[in-house]
């Protein structure tokens, strides 16, 4: 089975360039070589993806009576913090084993007597990994109508429980507390000397750094899940909207 493995990053550079090489498992996948800075989407960007953006629906289905506004909200708030480039990648499933792992290898600084103030630096946004036969319109489509069906509170301001979402629209909801939010991930993990693993979103790396996703096997497909050496137990998927969104902003499927 064939995979799309995507990610979206910031890269704030100082000088020379940066080098980050793509792993699954002990496996090189890709070597980068970032010579620019990788910024969020411009303001003129934006207003131009947004003018052109019908954010009143999800994989060309319109979303649920009254939740417009919430929409609108959300994809504005995706766009400001997505980075202006995203990379792809497609993989064998032969290939998948353990884990996905970034390995940064920059000695670009003002290292000078110990101390350090200046140096290249990134920080992963969003991570997906995708069977490459669901990475499509109409499968996604379903997808989106099978979520709404069985979450309503995620999607439907008729529901009793919608308004106790902290943000509308986003998960952010208590249902999603013992979910895997599919198929992206927003943080990656780290392992120390003593070999404990911890995870961090919006975190920056720089110098000389290992990050990884770990990954599972779940209803027959391998898939991203960051907490997996935390929380053992199963735990219930859900389509992520703020998926959804990345691929509107990329315009990453044909229609």
């Amino acid at each position: 089975m064939k995979y799309i493995l995507g990610f979206t990053l910031l890269f704030k550079k100082y000088r020379g360039s940066l080098k980050l090489r793509v792993f699954s498992d002990d496996l090189l996948i890709d070597e980068l070589v970032q010579e620019d800075s990788i910024d969020t989407i411009s303001d003129a960007a934006k207003m131009k993806l947004m003018k052109k953006t019908n954010c009143h629906e999800h994989i060309g289905i319109p979303i649920m009576p009254g939740a417009e506004n919430d929409a609108v909200k959300m994809m504005s708030q995706h766009i400001s913090n997505s980075p202006e480039k995203i990379f792809l990648y497609e993989i064998d499933s032969r290939v998948l084993g353990d884990k996905i792992r970034f390995e940064i290898n920059d000695k670009n600084s003002n290292y000078t007597n110990g101390f350090m103030t200046k140096s290249n630096v990134i920080c992963f946004q969003q991570i997906f990994l995708i069977p490459k036969h669901l990475f499509a319109y109409e499968p996604l489509r379903k997808l989106y109508l099978r979520a709404r069906k069985r979450y309503p509170q995620l999607h439907d301001p008729a529901h009793p429980d919608y308004a106790k979402q902290e943000n509308p629209n986003t998960h952010d909801h208590s249902i999603v507390n013992d979910a895997i939010l599919w198929p992206v991930v927003k943080g990656v993990c780290t392992e120390d000397v003593e070999g404990k693993i911890k995870y961090a979103q919006k975190q920056w790396y720089g110098g000389q750094a290992t990050v990884h996703v770990p990954l599972i096997k779940k209803f027959g497909i391998f898939m991203l899940h960051s907490e997996r050496d935390f929380q053992k137990r199963q735990k219930k998927l859900i389509l992520s909207t703020d998926f959804l969104r990345c691929v509107r902003v990329f315009n990453l499927l044909n229609t």
